[in-house]
């Protein structure tokens, strides 16, 4: 065979006379194999887990750095008076040979391994668990990793794991997952589906508004419903109501019988508008193509999954859609005799078809014919149910089902869901002190300290102020506030130091958890405050203004942990006043597992109220340690208990310098710190570059700052330093104009520097507030040396504006003079009084509401509604609509290049000078956002129900975003001229609106009375009518006739007409409540059903026969 056999294969194994085995390289034995199996010679391949046992190859497994064997490992192999032997001090070839030919000393070597050990058997199964349990004491405790035939051998591993996590140790189970980088590969698939959210709302579909406004008609004209076509018209979509679950919708549709306009209104607010009227004609057939049942590959499940995936949630009759082609332009839909659920299936069709990744409302539809005889001659009866097939034309705009033509259907896209998003946070190690670190985090990191330490879980913050300013660390505390921790609420209060006498600054500080401080070093005042009150245990977070200067050095106190800074370098301490003076007598207990837990409740069992209970244990803490601490510290009289948790520390030395004494401390690596909740971070790749992004459109505190995706525009590649944002960046992040796309960015103006180190100025559509962009030449202009890259980052946009109003859009300009303020009311007179009353050829506005209309103006782009009169048109005036944004997309020839000349003259003549500005740090842009976006306030100290927004100075600015966000969040449609009108009443009414009402847990007689009626007259009357459609509740007993119908309702134990109010409220026919009245309590329900038929008689007034 030898002979036979290839060079890179060796003979192994004589196995007998007529058989061996080969050993070799895989591919090099699997084409021998092959050609042995030809010429009709036996052979097959052995599994040898990739080795080639008994050849030359083995040669490379060999050991050839062998280490020395640690203390912990004790030899089987070797007798123990060999263990100082050369060829059993390391782990090598030579020991391991000799390991498979000795015999094992497992007796001998048993006797050397303590007897509180732990053993961890690593094998393919745990074969020495019975000899482990026979040869070693029970206090020991044995592991094994594997068993053979074990059901779940993932699982069997993880356990262990636990297992050795439950006997103090801690494993680094990080190393059996795979280390993730974010952001996350394109490929990684969703998690949405294993999660169901409870934001979704429950809608009212607007397909039941148009079917509510057809019924309207066909009762005007006494017609049944299912034989009276109709042509809508003009109709728009406001909001749709949400359903709640105590509360009922009631929709009130008005029409105007001769031009068929109809409104229809949820209460006080807007669903539908438009006209309906009688059809007579018949639908003229679209040009449409159909093509055959194969190309509608999407089944109903596929269908209804994109809509979930879009954050709709459709169910029941409304999942009508039965099958659609993958562009969605043929449907097959589900016919159930219902007009509701059928025209909705339309307008999802066309809902799925929008570019938008989350919801598509409809908005609009200019027309739609319902021809009820045709429809009926369009139902097929397919796939064992009752179908219709839609078309859908791209060109045409039209959409045809059966008898159903829409014509111009238009959608409005609502932001991602803004309800309250999942709050992610990792509870990690922070040290005591450390650098490089927000100020809102270090923030977060104080509340908990203090949380721990006070033994409450509502913690109440004082920040005491210099005056009536900005007071940056108690606005940074407002956010933490607004942070979901665990176990925690905060309440915060601000007083302003002037203001306070010895009194009532001794009673902030008794009833204060926690103070705000600045500069405390420097702040005398404060300090007497804390020296005249006669509290201990005080904690302060001071901002550190002058970090070269301790606070006062008496013993009054205490730094338990500084964080600085990232940003500025400014130092936050957090500081204890007085801390506690320590016991006499310490108790210490060690803890390494949950055996421990008697000897700690015995320990605490004997602890008097003057001593204290030191607990050390290991890092992480067993489970149920930390509860059980904090359980105890909530007994005043016997709460000082301190736990301290260990981790592989060298020095015992650094346990007696514990900072502050705290409730709880964590000795990780001889650095002293804490376990905090902190949102988690998204990372990064190092160097990568960022963008601004809005994760949820409407909040501005999701502006977050992102990988940016790769670019493949071309132009001048710039390193931005500074980036602006503008008005249009407020409006579009609050969700009042539409982003273009999901990705959109924001801000159009930046300064940087090139590739080549040249300082430059421009501007970009959008997207400037990135770490570096690209921008078209003709939008660049060079920095002059007399100004820095933030004086630069305000000149491109504003002056680009100004020119393109005064030389582009206009050609005729004159000289320029400051006569006053246009935002006065009286800026016209100022104008006639400077011109001599002539007034000016050109006006540049971007002014809103009531002062827009002051003046004669054209319009800057901000899509507002604004009363436009007739007069204005009477004196040869010409209006121009701005919109900056086409020098991008639609610029005429030599425009922009233009504009660039005009800006670097204005650059060299003076005219362009920077302007003034707020400047930002990067983490700090919601805040920026924020202050673009803010509001004056007028305070006032008189409000009651009439007061209105306008009343406490709202701006009127705000009202386009004010109705945006009821309309995208609340699915509720209010004009935004309405807005400041809006009065306290009305707005609690919007409030119970949206919220829905909850039922309580009661007590006493309101288990059995849920209304107590004013009226006692009213209560106790026999006989109550109550209002419906067709009868209001004036209606008195004596009115009643034989001739009409009416619903009898007979309460059961309650017996008061009033819980059947809403129900009555949506009948068609009369309705009465026949009460019981207090005076019959011991009636039968014969006696009762006799009475009733007595009242019910002598008012229908029936002679007896």
């Amino acid at each position: 065979v030898s002979k036979m056999c290839p060079r890179e294969i060796e003979i192994a194994c004589h196995n007998s006379a007529d058989s061996c085995t080969i050993s070799g390289p895989a591919d090099a034995m699997k084409t021998f194999v092959s050609e042995l199996v030809a010429k009709g010679i036996f052979a097959k391949e052995v599994p040898c887990s990739n080795i080639a046992y008994h050849s030359r190859y083995i040669a490379k497994a060999v050991i050839k750095t062998p280490k020395a064997r640690s203390d912990k490992w004790v030899s089987t192999s070797v007798p123990q008076d060999r263990w100082e032997e050369e060829a059993a001090k390391f782990s090598s070839a030579e020991y391991h040979t000799n390991n498979l030919l000795s015999p094992v000393l497992f007796e001998e070597t048993s006797k050397l391994i303590p007897s509180n050990a732990v053993l961890v058997e690593i094998a393919p199964h745990g074969l020495l668990q019975a000899i482990l349990k026979r040869s070693l004491p029970d206090s020991c405790t044995n592991i094994p990793l594997t068993r053979r035939g074990h059901t779940d051998s993932p699982r069997m591993i993880l356990e262990a794991v636990g297992k050795l996590y439950m006997k103090g140790y801690n494993p680094k189970v990080q190393v059996l997952y795979p280390k993730v980088e974010f952001p996350v590969s394109t490929g990684t698939p969703f998690l949405s589906y294993v999660v169901d959210w409870v934001h979704r709302k429950t809608q009212l579909p607007f397909s039941y508004a148009l079917v509510a406004a057809w019924d309207t008609l066909a009762m005007t004209l006494n017609v049944p419903r299912k034989q009276l076509s109709v042509v809508f018209s003009d109709v728009h979509f406001h909001a749709q109501p949400v359903l709640h679950d105590q509360q009922s919708i009631k929709l009130v549709v008005s029409m105007h019988r001769g031009s068929g306009q109809f409104e229809i209104m949820d209460g006080n607010f807007k669903v539908a508008t438009g006209f309906i009227n009688r059809d007579l004609n018949p639908i003229q057939k679209p040009d449409v193509k159909s093509t055959g049942d194969d190309s509608l590959e999407l089944n109903s499940r596929d269908v209804y999954q994109l809509f979930y995936e879009r954050d709709y949630a459709y169910s029941g009759a409304f999942r009508s859609i039965h099958k659609a082609n993958e562009s969605l332009t043929e449907a097959y839909l589900l016919w159930n005799d219902n007009w509701v659920t059928f025209i909705d299936g339309m307008l999802q069709l066309n809902a799925l078809r929008q570019p938008h990744n989350a919801v598509s409302e409809p908005s609009q539809i200019t027309s739609m014919f319902i021809d009820v005889k045709e429809h009926l001659q369009y139902i097929t009866n397919k796939y064992d149910t009752e179908i219709v097939k839609a078309h859908v034309s791209v060109v045409s705009d039209l959409t045809r089902c059966g008898g159903i033509l829409m014509k111009n259907l238009k959608f409005h896209d609502l932001p991602p869901s803004i309800e309250k998003q999942v709050d992610l946070k990792t509870l990690r190690f922070v040290p005591r002190f450390q650098s490089n670190i927000d100020t809102f985090t270090s923030l977060l990191i104080f509340t908990q300290i203090v949380a721990e330490n006070i033994n409450n879980n509502v913690i109440k913050i004082v920040g005491i102020d210099l005056h009536y300013k900005d007071f940056a660390l108690f606005e940074e505390m407002k956010r933490v506030a607004l942070v979901d921790i665990p176990g925690i609420r905060v309440e915060l209060k601000k007083v302003i130091k002037d203001t306070l006498s010895q009194t009532s600054s001794e009673n902030i500080v008794k009833e204060a958890d926690l103070l705000l401080v600045q500069d405390l070093s420097n702040d005398d005042q404060v300090t007497q405050m804390l020296q005249h009150s006669s509290c201990n245990d005080v904690f302060l977070i001071n901002d550190n203004q002058n970090t070269t200067i301790d606070i006062k050095t008496t013993g009054a106190y205490k730094i338990v942990s500084a964080l600085t800074n990232k940003n500025n370098g400014k130092c936050l301490e957090l500081i204890r006043f007085r801390p506690a003076v320590p016991t006499t007598l310490t108790t210490s207990v060690i803890a390494c597992s949950e055996k421990d837990f008697p000897s700690l409740i015995a320990a605490r069992s004997k602890l008097s109220p003057q001593n204290s209970l030191l607990i050390l244990s290991s890092y992480p803490p067993f489970s149920g340690l930390k509860n059980l601490v904090k359980e105890w510290r909530k007994d005043s009289s016997r709460n000082n208990i301190n736990l301290i948790m260990v981790n592989d520390t060298k020095d015992s030395r650094q346990l007696a310098i514990s900072p502050g004494d705290l409730a709880y401390g964590i000795l990780d690596n001889a650095v002293w710190g804490g376990e905090y909740y902190l949102p988690l971070e998204e990372y990064l790749e190092k160097d990568s570059d960022i963008i601004l992004r809005s994760e949820v459109i409407g909040n501005l505190e999701s502006l977050k700052w992102v990988q940016a995706p790769a670019s493949t525009k071309s132009g001048v590649l710039v390193k931005v330093h500074y980036a602006g944002i503008n008005k249009n960046d407020i409006l579009r992040s609050s969700g009042v104009i539409r982003m273009r796309n999901e990705n959109s960015a924001f801000g159009m103006e930046f300064s940087g520097v090139t590739k080549s180190g040249e300082r430059v100025m421009g501007l970009v559509s959008n997207g400037a507030a990135q770490s570096h962009v690209i921008a078209q030449p003709d939008f660049i202009w060079p920095v002059p040396l007399y100004w820095t890259l933030e004086d630069a980052a305000t000149i491109p946009l504003a002056y680009v504006y100004a020119y393109y109003c005064l030389h582009i859009k206009v050609t005729k300009v004159g000289k320029e003079e400051d006569i006053g303020n246009s935002r006065e009311a009286s800026f016209t007179d100022m104008v006639l009084r400077a011109t001599g009353g002539i007034g000016c050829d050109i006006v540049v506005c971007c002014l809103k509401g009531d002062l827009k209309n002051t003046y004669d103006t054209f319009r800057i782009h901000n899509q507002e509604n604004f009363t436009f009169g007739m007069h204005l048109l009477t004196k040869d005036r010409t209006y121009t609509q701005v919109d900056i944004s086409s020098i991008f997309f639609k610029p005429k020839v030599g425009e922009v290049k233009y504009l660039q000349t005009l800006v670097s003259e204005g650059i060299a003549s003076g005219a362009v000078r920077p302007l003034s500005r707020v400047t930002y740090d990067l983490q700090e842009v919601s805040r920026a956002f924020h202050l673009l976006a803010a509001s004056r306030v007028i305070i006032s100290e008189e409000t009651n129900s009439r007061t209105t927004l306008e009343d406490l100075g709202i701006q009127l600015e705000k009202s386009q975003a004010i109705s945006s966000f009821l309309r995208d969040v609340h699915n509720i449609s209010i004009d935004e001229e309405v807005i400041p009108s809006l009065s306290v009443h009305s707005i609690n009414q919007i409030e119970e609106k949206t919220i829905d009402t909850k039922f309580e847990d009661v007590e006493g007689l309101g288990s059995f009375f849920s209304f107590v009626d004013p009226d006692e007259l009213l209560a106790t009357t026999e006989l109550v009518f109550l209002p419906t459609l067709t009868n209001s509740s004036t209606m008195r007993d004596d009115e009643c006739g034989v001739n009409q119908t009416y619903i009898c309702i007979v309460p059961g134990l309650e017996g008061h007409h009033e819980r059947f109010r809403s129900l009555c409220e949506r009948l068609k026919l009369p309705a009465l409540v026949l009460q019981p009245g207090l005076g019959h309590l011991q009636e039968t329900i014969e006696e009762l059903a006799l009475r009733y038929s007595k009242v019910h008689i002598s008012n229908l007034k029936i002679l007896k026969c």
